[in-house]
């Protein structure tokens, strides 16, 4: 009896932690640009999908503007898909810019490109991510 316990909480052990692995993708590159803190390019440019590329066969790259507090720089990105969703994550660190003030905008350009992906047309957003 006590073997069985052990077995079984050994397996579900190993589904919770492969589980937790999968949520961290290493097959991704991540990179940022700063598009300017200046009230006149918070306007002009809307978040968003901007530009997605198949690289090769199993190669995507994409391109997308997130909005957010300059008060926080993107530090991460990584991915998740469901089924044919394919959902952009990032995480943010907090710095401190002496010269602006937190609840200003800064758009930064986003981005991703992922390795070891299946090619078919996704529906793709991007988000901070919320762990």
């Amino acid at each position: 009896m006590e073997k069985k316990v052990l077995i079984n909480l050994l397996l579900v052990g190993g589904i919770i932690l492969s589980g937790c692995i999968s949520l961290t993708p290493t097959n991704v590159n991540f990179s940022t640009k700063g598009l300017g803190s200046e009230l006149e390019y918070t306007y002009l440019i809307e978040p968003g999908i901007k530009e997605v590329t198949w690289l090769s066969k199993n190669v995507l790259q994409v391109k997308g503007v997130a909005d957010m507090d300059c008060w926080y720089v993107p530090i991460s990105g990584n991915y998740k898909i469901n089924e044919n969703k394919l959902t952009l994550q990032y995480d943010l660190i907090e710095v401190f810019w002496k010269d602006i003030g937190p609840g200003n905008s800064c758009p930064q350009e986003l981005t991703y490109k992922i390795s070891g992906i299946e090619k078919k047309d996704y529906e793709i957003n991007i988000k901070k991510s919320t762990r």
